[in-house]
């Protein structure tokens, strides 16, 4: 019997930061902000967190897991840092079918994201999304 489960992935755009790539005043406050709503969305559940290399986002995505706790590996992928639509789909879809009912974190860049959702508009700075049944044409998502 085929696995009906879907992962839920929550997408991150990184915080504002500085010129070394360093959270700012600001971002560390939105960025905790995020943090702390996913924090209470996943609960115990298991979560996985995957990020783009890039300094600016690793500097998010470190904030974000200490927030969590202890216990999070943070996988780098360089198709969140300048991947296309369709590498992104193939990325998402593979964990989608080795991580059914996981909740997925994915901190990366505002370009990645509107590639992701296809839709008009920025997320700001350090917000996140929750995105549900995704496939490779399309998603539904609301913006937290």
């Amino acid at each position: 019997m085929p696995n009906t489960s879907t992962p839920r992935f929550i997408f991150v755009r990184h915080g504002e930061v500085d010129h070394l790539g360093e959270l700012t005043r600001r971002g560390i406050k939105t960025v905790q902000t995020t943090a702390e709503k996913i924090k209470a969305l996943v609960g115990d559940k298991r979560v996985l967190i995957y990020s783009s290399p890039a300094t600016r986002v690793l500097s998010t995505t470190r904030f974000i897991k200490k927030i969590l706790g202890a216990g999070y590996d943070i996988h780098t992928h360089m198709v969140l840092n300048h991947g296309s639509f369709w590498e992104l789909a193939t990325l998402f879809n593979g964990l989608c079918e080795n991580h059914p009912e996981d909740y997925i974190i994915c901190v990366t860049h505002e370009a990645q994201l509107e590639e992701i959702m296809e839709r008009q508009g920025g997320l700001e700075e350090g917000g996140a999304v929750l995105v549900s049944g995704f496939n490779r044409y399309k998603c539904e998502y609301t913006v937290f």
